[in-house]
C-alpha cells in the first residue's frame, strides 16, 4: 500500500520546528464532474488513454507499450508534433545537471560522460540528440520511438473537451471517459480554438494518464484537488513566469567562441558531440552597474515581460537559427484558454491581480509575440554580445518565428489532503528535494527510497513569479530558497508523485503531479519528467495485465514496478 507522508518527521528533520502549519484549503472543482458534449453515435475503447504529447507522456506510451503490448493505448496531443515544450514549443536546449559525487558515470562509446542520473527513456533520446537539436528532427524522432509500438495510436491537434467520471472506492472517483475534438490556430486572434468542423469523439479506457504541461484533463475531471502556483509557501494563487521561446540568426560565432573561451566573459557554454552549439549567460549585461541600457529601459518600463539572462542553442549542427530563451512572460494562468472562454470549462483567474491581470495562454502567446517585433525589443536583445547584428527570423505570416505554444513552467500541485495548506502535503516536498542525501540511509529523501522510481537532479529553479514597483521602476521580485540551499544529491523520486489520492485510475507524471512548488521547480525540467513517465506507462502497462489499482498499489506491485524500470534501463539507485 501507498505510505502515508509523515509530515511531522519531515519538518522536525529539515526546518528544525515542532509546529506544522494547519490551513483550511477545500477545493472547489473547476467544473462539475459527469458533463459530456454530443459526440457520434457510440465511444471508442482503448486500455490506456495519455493525454499530452510531452517527453513524460512518450516515454508513458513507450514504456506501457513494451510491458504490455496486447494494451490498446491512446496518446492525444493538442499540438501538431509530439515533444510539446521540448520540440514544438522551441526549447531546444536540455536542462540536465551532472552529479559530481556520482560512481556510477556512465561512458559513451566516443569517451563522452552521461551528465545526467535521468536514464530509461530519455537516455535512448538524449543518444539521439544530445543537448541540442533541431526541434523538428526531435519531434520526428519522438514520433519515430512511439510508432515502433502498433499497439499504440496518435491523434494530434486534438484536446480535451470533457471528462467524465463514476463513484469509486471511499472518496475518490473514477475517470471513465473523455470527449475529444480537433483545434486549429485562428488566423485572425492567433487563438488555438476548437474546430467545429470536427465531430467530438468519446472515449473509455481503464486507466488514464495526464501527461500534459497543464494538467487540463485532471483538472476538467473536476476532483482535482491540490494547489495553484505558489500557494503551497505564499497562500498566493500565483504561477512561475511562462516564456515564449524564438528564433534568431545572425549571431557572430567568431566572436561568440572567443567570449566562450574568456574566463571573464558574459556566456558560457559548449558544442555537443555533434557540434551543435549550446550557451547560456548574458548576467553582466542584464544585470549590474554595466548593464545595457537597452534592456534596462525594457524591462524597468514593464510589470508584464521581462529579459532574464538567455539561454540559446542551435537549431541543429551547422544551422544558422538558434532558439532562445530570454522573454518571461508574468501572470499567465496555464488553466486559462480561449478555445474555453464563455464555457463552464474556463475557471476563474487565479488571482485579481489590477495592475497585470491573469493572462490566458492565448493572451501571453499572442501579446509575447507582438512585443517580440518592437523596436525596443530589438534594441535589447541586441546589446547582448556578438548579438549587435541578430535578426528575428520570420514565420510564413510574417511576424516572428516562435514555438507554438508557451513554455509553462508550472501548473497544478496535487496534494495528499483536501484540507491542509503546507509545503509538506505533498508526495515529493522541498525538504526532501533540498536536503537529499547521497544514498538510502541519509538524507531528507531516504523515506522515500522502497517507493523510488527514478532519481531527478536539477537545480531548484523558478525564474520568479512577478514583478513589483520600485521607486519609478519594476523589478522582478526574488525569493530565497527554502532551507537556505538548493539539492546538492539527486532525490528519489516516490511511487505517490504521480498520484493523485481523489481519482483511482489516474496517474499524473507531468502539470499537476504529486510535488510541493519548490520541490517542482526541480522536477519540473524535461529529463526528469521523463523519468516519471517511464514509470507511469510501467504501472499503468502492468496494472492493466495484472488487474490491479493504480493509485493503490501494494508493496508487491510497486516492487514489480521497479524490475520493470529497470529492465527498461532505468536507474533507480544513487
Amino acid at each position: 500500500m501507498l505510505k502515508a507522508k509523515t509530515f511531522a518527521w519531515t519538518l522536525s528533520l529539515t526546518m528544525g520546528i515542532a509546529i506544522i502549519l494547519a490551513w483550511s484549503c477545500p477545493v472547489t472543482p473547476a467544473w462539475s464532474a459527469g458533463k459530456e458534449v454530443a459526440a457520434g453515435a457510440g465511444s471508442e475503447s482503448y486500455d490506456l488513454v495519455i493525454y499530452g504529447g510531452s517527453f513524460a507522456g512518450v516515454a508513458a506510451a513507450i514504456s506501457a507499450a513494451t510491458v504490455n503490448p496486447e494494451a490498446r493505448i491512446l496518446l492525444v496531443d493538442p499540438q501538431r508534433a509530439l515533444g510539446t515544450i521540448g520540440t514544438v514549443g522551441g526549447q531546444n536546449y536540455m536542462d540536465v545537471r551532472g552529479w559530481p559525487a556520482d560512481p556510477h558515470a556512465y561512458q559513451w562509446n566516443k569517451g563522452w560522460v552521461r551528465p545526467y542520473v535521468t536514464m530509461g527513456t530519455y537516455d535512448r533520446i538524449f543518444a539521439r540528440t544530445d543537448r541540442a537539436y533541431n526541434t523538428d528532427e526531435a519531434a520526428r524522432l519522438l514520433g519515430q520511438m512511439v510508432a515502433e509500438h502498433p499497439n499504440v495510436t496518435v491523434w494530434l491537434e486534438t484536446d480535451v473537451l470533457a471528462v467524465t467520471t463514476s463513484p469509486g472506492a471511499g472518496d475518490s472517483v473514477r475517470i471513465t471517459g473523455a470527449t475529444f475534438q480537433k483545434v486549429r490556430r485562428d488566423p485572425a486572434t492567433g487563438y488555438v480554438l476548437f474546430d467545429d468542423s470536427d465531430r467530438p469523439r468519446t472515449v473509455t479506457a481503464r486507466i488514464f494518464i495526464d501527461a500534459s504541461d497543464n494538467g487540463r484533463l485532471h483538472r476538467l475531471s473536476g476532483h482535482f484537488v491540490g494547489t495553484l502556483g505558489r500557494e503551497d509557501t505564499s497562500y498566493e494563487r500565483r504561477f512561475m513566469v511562462n516564456t515564449l521561446m524564438f528564433k534568431i540568426r545572425g549571431v557572430d560565432v567568431a566572436e561568440l567562441i572567443r567570449i566562450l573561451n574568456s574566463p571573464d566573459g558574459d556566456w558560457r557554454g559548449l558544442r555537443d558531440r555533434d557540434g551543435t552549439l549550446l550557451f547560456y549567460g548574458g548576467w553582466k549585461t542584464v544585470n549590474g552597474p554595466g548593464a545595457a541600457p537597452a534592456i534596462q529601459a525594457f524591462n524597468r518600463a514593464t510589470p508584464r515581460f521581462h529579459i532574464k539572462p538567455a539561454n540559446v542553442a542551435q537549431n541543429g549542427t551547422g544551422s544558422e537559427e538558434y532558439w532562445v530563451n530570454m522573454l518571461l512572460v508574468f501572470n499567465v494562468d496555464p488553466r486559462l484558454e480561449e478555445k474555453d472562454r464563455g464555457t463552464d470549462r474556463f475557471p476563474e483567474p487565479a488571482n485579481r491581480d489590477p495592475i497585470v491581470p491573469p493572462w490566458s495562454l492565448d493572451q501571453a502567446w499572442v501579446e509575447a509575440r507582438r512585443i517580440l517585433d518592437t523596436p525596443e525589443f530589438l534594441a535589447a536583445l541586441r546589446s547582448f554580445p556578438a548579438f549587435e547584428r541578430v535578426e528575428l527570423v520570420r514565420a510564413a505570416d510574417g511576424g516572428p518565428a516562435v514555438g507554438d505554444m508557451m513554455y509553462i513552467r508550472e501548473a497544478l500541485h496535487s496534494s495528499l489532503r483536501a484540507d491542509w495548506l503546507s509545503p509538506y502535503n505533498y508526495a515529493l516536498t522541498q525538504g526532501e528535494v533540498a536536503l537529499a542525501g547521497r544514498g538510502p540511509d541519509d538524507g531528507a529523501d531516504a523515506a522515500n527510497y522502497e517507493h523510488r522510481i527514478g532519481l531527478a537532479f536539477y537545480w531548484m529553479d523558478s525564474n520568479g513569479y512577478e514583478k513589483l514597483l520600485r521607486g519609478d521602476h519594476w523589478e522582478v521580485v526574488g525569493e530565497p530558497l527554502p532551507h537556505g540551499q538548493g539539492p546538492v544529491n539527486p532525490v528519489y523520486v516516490p511511487y505517490e508523485v504521480m498520484v493523485t489520492p481523489y481519482i483511482e485510475n489516474l496517474l499524473v507524471p507531468n502539470g499537476s503531479a504529486n510535488a510541493g512548488r519548490w520541490a517542482w521547480s526541480m522536477l519540473r525540467v524535461i529529463p526528469n519528467l521523463t523519468v516519471v513517465g517511464d514509470a507511469a506507462g510501467v504501472a499503468a502497462g502492468l496494472a492493466l495485465r495484472e488487474g490491479w489499482v493504480v493509485s493503490r498499489p501494494t508493496e508487491e506491485e510497486i516492487r514489480k514496478v521497479q524490475e520493470a524500470l529497470r529492465s527498461l534501463g532505468a536507474r533507480l539507485d544513487k
